[in-house]
């Protein structure tokens, strides 16, 4: 989005602040959002399952939650036990256990646009959130950012969900628009969620004007990152193409929505871009803040015997006959990817 014009200093002040405020044309801004004291980081638990507890007493088992996703991007939900090869080193361990639960709890991040011109879509702005987190499971762990010329992290990973809905209040319309860096930043923040299943929720308008990243390296991070990012846009005209002709003459105003560019962003984690036309649709957002909650469930819960019980980082998971497909993999509470993705052999 573009930044609203500021005042031209104008009236008797102080030499020392006239000089400054003057050359700026603008007064001293206010930040976007400022930040509070944060809450204890979340503690993430073991992986759970329903698989039975002679099993799960048995020495050297361990479970993982895992998400699996073809060369596009989309989820695979219809493997079954045999499908999954594990082993550590050259050594094949043993898989008791698999099953896909649809309910799972997963690990989401919001990322909402402060920028100049958000002011007239601010309110909306809050309620999509706060449409989001009060859909959440209560398992879930939710990050907010919000972002102008650059990103703000208002509060980390968190199940207490009510705080997330309270830093909305540090919202505070300024500056640029940084859309790509700041993605890439809350992107980065995605190892630190409890769970395999990993929503990036963008609320922006697609438009960016001082991202010193581009569209195409945001993209791949998001994608290499295992992440189903999807988008709100609240506007009612398409901002004209970077690049092209009708760029040059027409300039994108504050209910412009590139569509284009949020898609290529959404696309290809099986995510989605929801466009919301009116200005003060609720059930618009409403409906949007839905189906992304009910499209957040669900991982494979993998058992398997390791006798050495040794770091999980060593194991390594394929899908049988499928090299081209991509396993993201956590064991709470280890927040880093647990187990390594191996082609066949």
């Amino acid at each position: 989005m573009r930044s609203y014009p500021h005042r031209i200093c104008s009236g008797l002040i102080l030499a020392a602040v006239s000089l400054v405020a003057c050359n700026a044309q603008r007064p001293t801004p206010k930040a976007p959002a400022h930040s509070e004291a944060p809450s204890p980081p979340v503690v993430c638990a073991p992986v759970t399952s329903e698989a039975p507890t002679a099993l799960q007493k048995k020495p050297g088992y361990r479970q993982v939650g895992v998400v699996v996703r073809d060369a596009s991007g989309n989820e695979v939900r219809d493997l079954a036990k045999d499908d999954f090869i594990i082993k550590r080193g050259d050594t094949p361990l043993d898989v008791p256990f698999v099953k896909w639960e649809p309910d799972s709890p997963a690990s989401v991040i919001i990322v909402a646009d402060t920028s100049g011109s958000s002011q007239p879509k601010l309110s909306q702005t809050k309620e999509a959130i706060t449409q989001i987190v009060n859909g959440l499971d209560p398992r879930d762990d939710v990050a907010l950012f919000a972002f102008s010329g650059r990103p703000f992290l208002l509060e980390s990973f968190t199940r207490n969900h009510s705080i997330v809905i309270e830093r909305e209040k540090l919202f505070h319309p300024y500056g640029s628009t940084s859309l790509y860096d700041s993605l890439l930043t809350a992107n980065s923040l995605m190892r630190k969620g409890c769970y395999a299943k990993r929503i990036l929720v963008v609320i922006s308008d697609g438009l960016d004007n001082t991202s010193r990243h581009s569209l195409d390296e945001t993209v791949k991070s998001i994608a290499s990152a295992g992440v189903s990012a999807y988008a709100i846009a609240i506007g009612t005209s398409e901002a004209p193409q970077p690049g092209s002709l009708r760029s040059v003459f027409v300039s994108p105003n504050e209910d412009s929505v590139d569509e284009e560019t949020l898609g290529h962003l959404t696309d290809p984690g099986g995510g989605a871009t929801f466009r919301v036309a009116e200005i003060a649709d609720k059930d618009l957002l409403e409906a949007a803040a839905k189906t992304i909650n009910e499209r957040s469930r669900g991982q494979y819960v993998v058992g398997f015997i390791d006798p050495s019980k040794s770091d999980l980082p060593a194991v390594t998971l394929r899908i049988r006959n499928h090299t081209d497909y991509h396993l993201f993999g956590y064991s709470a509470p280890n927040v880093q990817p647990s187990l390594t993705a191996a082609p066949a052999s």
